[in-house]
Order: C-alpha cells, then structure tokens, then sequence
C-alpha cells in the first residue's frame, strides 16, 4: 500500500512536466489517491505525497502553450486539477492531524493546552526543529 503511495506521488510529478503536461493522467492519479483507505500512519511515513497535493492546489499549469487552443485547454485542466487537490488536500490534512491530535490526547489531558501544544509543535516542525 505504502509503495503505492509513492508510485501515485512519482506519476502525478512526472505527469506534470513543464513543458508537456499529461494532465488528465495527473487527474487520475488523484481520484486513485482519493480512494484510497490511507491510514494517518502512512501519511507520517510517507510525507512527501501531502507535500505534493499541497502544491497541487496552487498548481496553474505551463505559462507557454504551442497553440492558442492548447492554452485554454490546459487552463480548464489545471482548474480541474486545483479543484481535485482540493479535494485530496482536505481528506489527507484531516487524516494527519488526527495522529497529532491522538498523540497530544495521550500526554496532556486538558483540551485547553493541548491545543497551545499542537500550535507549538507545528511552529517548531515549520521552523525546522527550533
């Protein structure tokens, strides 16, 4: 399960190369993400396909088409790409925190730090472990 996990985050980079995208391809292997039955501990194990989907949901797709038709074809499909990340993007946060959430509810028992605890532990593991 887990190498699937990285083959679907290797296809959907490749898929979307910078000068030739095979966007409907990155589109499929979003919807094959999406159904899934990830368990929070893969995603721990495996950050690097939420890193992806996050970016993904900014994705706007090669500013340079050959043609002009091309071109607004690959605007309708970085839409539809932004929207499915989206999507994804919602599913797999949720699933991530609710292993910190768990974590958390093991060591502090009251809700009110817990969550000051959260806020810590993410600012130091965006600071880089400060």
């Amino acid at each position: 399960m887990e190498q699937h996990i990285i083959d679907l985050d290797l296809a959907i980079k490749q898929a979307l190369h910078f000068e030739h995208p095979d966007m409907p391809r990155c589109i499929n292997a979003l919807e094959e993400l999406s159904s899934l039955a990830l368990h929070p501990l893969m995603l721990k194990k495996q950050p690097q396909i939420v890193t992806t989907v996050r970016k993904l949901r900014k994705y706007v797709g090669p500013q340079a088409a050959p043609e002009p038709k091309m071109k607004d074809e690959w605007i309708q499909e970085a839409q539809k790409i932004r929207l499915k990340a989206n999507q994804v993007s919602v599913t797999l946060i949720r699933r991530e925190d609710d292993v910190a959430v768990d974590l958390i509810e093991f060591t502090v028992p009251d809700v009110h730090e817990a969550s000051e605890c959260f806020c810590c532990a993410r600012r130091r593991k965006l600071l880089g472990g400060v």
